[in-house]
């Protein structure tokens, strides 16, 4: 008769051994290690947004998961049209943001992740998410002076018939 498990998902099969030969009972032990072969691709990588940050557009993701044999990598895939992401950057399975630095002003990008188990099997792609890099315009001096004149005056009719006429007079200079 023989019995057979396997421990703790690591791989090694223990076998119980008993033989009779009707006089007597031989019992033993054999251990055999076999490797497991994970078929299951990491889950989809979660929750993608984009949001402005100084220097690019920064991507944010929950992490996949993958009990058999872990997240090695994500795939960032980038596209500036919708359903046409290529592969864009690698970055290690531990991390759940990216800083994407390489976008212009004005340039819609669209993006997918994907996670890579350490059996090099790959998730589907997240849901495509897109964002536009914006640039943003300081406030001008004369702005600054205009709201300035305003509050000095107290906030009366003079201070801010004042701030209206120096507002104009900037309009009409650009």
């Amino acid at each position: 008769m023989t019995t057979g498990s396997v421990l703790d998902g690591t791989g090694t099969l223990i076998y119980s051994l008993q033989a009779t030969d009707g006089t007597a009972t031989i019992n033993g032990t054999l251990t055999v290690t076999v490797q497991l072969v994970d078929v299951t691709p990491p889950s989809v990588p979660g929750s993608l947004t984009i949001s402005q940050v100084s220097g690019g557009l920064e991507l944010h993701w929950t992490a996949s998961n993958d009990p058999e044999s872990g997240v090695m990598n994500y795939f960032i895939y980038r596209s500036t049209t919708t359903g046409a992401e290529t592969l864009y950057a690698n970055v290690s399975g531990a991390a759940t943001s990216y800083i994407d630095a390489s976008v212009t002003a004005g340039t819609t990008y669209y993006y997918t992740i994907s996670a890579i188990n350490n059996q090099s099997l790959q998730s589907a792609p997240s849901p495509e998410r897109f964002a536009t890099m914006v640039t943003m315009r300081p406030k001008s001096r004369e702005t600054l002076s205009c709201a300035s004149t305003a509050r000095s005056s107290n906030n009366s009719a003079a201070g801010l018939l004042a701030a209206f006429i120096l507002a104009a007079l900037v309009r009409k200079r650009r």
